[in-house]
């Protein structure tokens, strides 16, 4: 399908690709990993840009890599920050008739003062500058791509560390106050709950519209292939957000949903839902 002048179509999934360390699924990955490339090559042709997390294993990054070329979009990766460290496990991919990229920068969190697995890599925001491309671009059509994710688990150490990582991403976005912002990424906060208070400040700190609908119906009816209630309770989706540019008000439409992915495999591929957003620039 031939993407409309001023449309931005996004597709966030944290992959669940952990390094060997980490578990036992993750070495094992690839017959998961060729699943969600099958899963995402069904749906190319509805996608402008593709935001992955937990892309840490370098094997696995090579070939996403050499998949997504072959469908003509271009690739930016976090390389490794350090010799103990797995990376942001952040990857952006884009398709190159649609998205002019501009520059890429990084952006690294500060360690939280209890870690965990996070000591082993460097979450923090994956900052890409873009454009919409067409001939004659308009300063209605510069955006910019802010791909983060952020501490999990609800422990009260863990909502202060994601309540400081919140407080960088606030002053990182105000840095592109005459872009449009896309916020994208596994924020690991509940954003389908609209009584959840954590959800309800990121919006507020951060001036933003959430892009995918609050439909806590289709989250319930996409049961787990694991039935288990702990697996369960895992399978989250990730978020995409939307903060307006300071100088040019332009109208935005979303229009977002929650996918299962199991319409196209009945394998596990990971333990959280992908989403889909259209973002229209009027």
């Amino acid at each position: 399908m031939e993407n409309k002048r001023g449309n931005i179509r996004i597709l966030s999934w944290n992959i669940n690709c952990l390094p060997r360390i980490a578990t036992v699924v993750a070495r094992k990955p690839h017959d998961r990993v060729l699943g969600i490339l099958n899963h995402l090559s069904r749906m190319q042709a509805n996608i402008d840009i593709i935001v992955l997390q937990e892309v840490f294993r370098p094997d696995v990054r090579e070939l996403l890599q050499k998949r997504l070329l072959d469908w003509q979009l271009c690739t930016i990766n976090h390389p490794r920050c350090a010799f103990y460290e797995y990376g942001s496990g952040l990857f952006v991919a884009y398709r190159r008739s649609v998205v002019e990229h501009i520059s890429a920068e990084f952006y690294k969190f500060p360690l939280p003062s209890r870690a965990m697995e996070d000591l082993f890599v460097r979450k923090g925001v994956l900052v890409v500058k873009c454009g919409i491309n067409n001939n004659n671009m308009l300063a209605t059509d510069r955006f910019v791509l802010l791909a983060t994710h952020m501490q999990a688990y609800d422990y009260k150490w863990c909502k202060y560390a994601r309540s400081k990582q919140l407080g960088l991403l606030k002053d990182i976005s105000r840095q592109y106050n005459d872009y449009h912002r896309i916020i994208v990424g596994d924020f690991n906060i509940d954003a389908y709950n609209q009584q959840n208070p954590e959800y309800m400040h990121m919006l507020d700190i951060l001036n933003a519209q959430d892009c995918i609908p609050s439909d806590k119906n289709k989250i319930s009816s996409i049961s787990h292939p694991d039935k288990s209630k702990k697996a369960a309770n895992k399978r989250r989706p990730d978020g995409i957000l939307f903060v307006s540019s300071s100088q040019n008000k332009a109208q935005v439409s979303t229009q977002g949903e929650i996918l299962d992915y199991r319409e196209y495999t009945d394998k596990f591929l990971t333990d959280h839902l992908p989403v889909h957003a259209n973002i229209k620039f009027s």
